[in-house]
């Protein structure tokens, strides 16, 4: 092979954003094969050449025409997402939801099986007070005037414990509530709490490590309950749509991207 074809099929691989080892996986060849080819060190046979060709649709003339300009690669279109064979329909009213299925008039008059996903993008969705109350501050100037007022400064490191209690508690009353509360209620935390603080104060850690055989009961109790609640405030877990190519993004503008593409409807495909 020649070092203008070699140099050429350096040029179509790096204009098509390809690496040797990804090029190297489209034909089913090593990566070294490739290399001996960009350095002019091998040729590629014909089955090779056509694939190259396949790769970036182009034919093998331009292949191998080493004195024309390489043609541009064809704009990517995005991605055509699909559930179940039916196209999926974005739309960013109210907010942003995508829906699959039939024509929108049958979705909103109810008589079709259209599915709709809402997804919620605020933007400029304000944090609660409480939230952005700076406890841990609280808790360290609180720890501080309690040891050099009154000298507790033992059992008084006990409320940095608090600080993981706070927030969990916090952020289910400032949230959205998609769980019970018991859910949310960090137990462990506050069982681990209690045994510390009768244990430093009173003594008492016999028997008081009892109480961490609360916790495996806990727990299987607040799923039955969070079930319930959940069901009762429709909060279900619905239909799940997964993509294998690769992870979705959506930006607060209801722009969503696959893998790093755009998601095109079913329509704009067609051109």
């Amino acid at each position: 092979m020649n070092i203008e074809i070699a140099n050429r099929l350096v040029q179509l691989r790096k204009q098509h954003g390809y690496s040797q080892d990804e090029l190297a996986a489209k034909l089913g060849l090593s990566r070294q094969a490739v290399s001996k080819w960009e350095r002019a060190e091998a040729s590629p046979d014909t089955d090779n050449l056509i694939m190259l060709s396949r790769v970036y649709g182009i034919s093998l003339d331009e292949l191998l025409r080493t004195e024309d300009p390489i043609p541009e690669p064809e704009p990517d279109k995005g991605v055509k997402v699909t559930i179940n064979g039916k196209p999926v329909r974005f739309n960013k009213e109210d907010g942003f939801y995508f829906s699959y299925g039939d024509d929108d008039e049958e979705y909103e008059s109810g008589d079709s099986d259209s599915k709709k996903f809402e997804i919620k993008c605020d933007k400029n969705e304000e944090k609660s007070p409480w939230l952005m109350f700076p406890y841990p501050v609280f808790v360290s100037i609180l720890y501080l005037g309690l040891g050099f007022a009154f000298n507790l400064w033992h059992p008084g490191w006990l409320l940095f414990l608090t600080i993981p209690i706070y927030y969990p508690i916090v952020n289910w009353f400032t949230g959205k509530r998609n769980h019970c509360f018991w859910r949310s209620f960090p137990f462990a935390m506050i069982v681990t709490l209690a045994f510390l603080a009768i244990g430093c104060i009173w003594g008492y850690w016999h028997p008081a490590w009892a109480l961490f055989l609360l916790i495996p009961i806990y727990y299987p109790m607040v799923k039955v309950i969070d079930r319930s609640y959940r069901r009762k405030f429709g909060y279900t877990n619905g239909s799940t749509v997964r993509v294998a190519s690769g992870p979705v993004k959506i930006d607060f503008d209801g722009n969503v991207t696959i893998n790093g593409k755009p998601v095109v409807d079913d329509d704009d495909d067609d051109d």
